[in-house]
């Protein structure tokens, strides 16, 4: 309705990196914006990739934050649980701290994070983040672990295959391949 919307965008590594760039693409900078860009903090492609991609001219605006990743490639699921208890600290902190208006994610784990913090601080009233998840374009017979996560805690879930509607129509919008 004109006005500006705060707005954090994650990037996991890899295909999500490349996914979410497409994504972005026809995001228009005069209503979403301020932007922050989250990315994991051992992540050390996604940055490059942003800067040599279309969306460069968002990237200078954007104000760059590392998170803490629930699980490293290789990891012990042991240990994992507590990595997993000190990313969610550090994004209840993060979310708390920027507050954005709309949290958009498209599947890497620790999204999870960020978004459960984000839903927290809706539920305690001391913030209101809409939270837009996209499921990975890969995803074409069922949801990921993350998307399943996630599925009830979204304000908007969005599928790339009509098919997965299927497994919860209340929840769950197709509306075409979007990256």
């Amino acid at each position: 309705k004109g006005e500006r919307v705060k707005t954090m965008v994650y990037f996991g590594s890899g295909g999500h990196t490349a996914e979410m760039i497409r994504l972005l693409q026809g995001l228009n900078l005069d209503k979403y914006s301020p932007i922050i860009f989250a990315i994991g903090h051992t992540d050390i492609t996604s940055i490059d990739k942003v800067r040599g991609s279309k969306i460069t001219d968002m990237e200078r605006r954007a104000n760059w934050l590392r998170i803490f990743r629930n699980r490293e490639v290789k990891q012990s699921w042991l240990t994992t649980v507590f990595t997993s208890i000190w990313s969610m600290v550090q994004a209840f902190y993060v979310i708390y701290r920027s507050r954005p208006q709309l949290l958009i994610c498209n599947g890497p784990g620790t999204c999870v994070s960020l978004c459960y913090s984000a839903f927290l601080l809706n539920v305690l009233g001391m913030s209101r983040t809409r939270i837009v998840f996209v499921e990975s374009f890969c995803r074409t017979e069922g949801l990921s672990l993350t998307g399943k996560l996630l599925l009830h805690i979204s304000d908007q879930f969005i599928v790339q295959w009509p098919k997965l509607v299927e497994l919860n129509p209340s929840r769950i919008r197709y509306i075409g391949v979007v990256c």
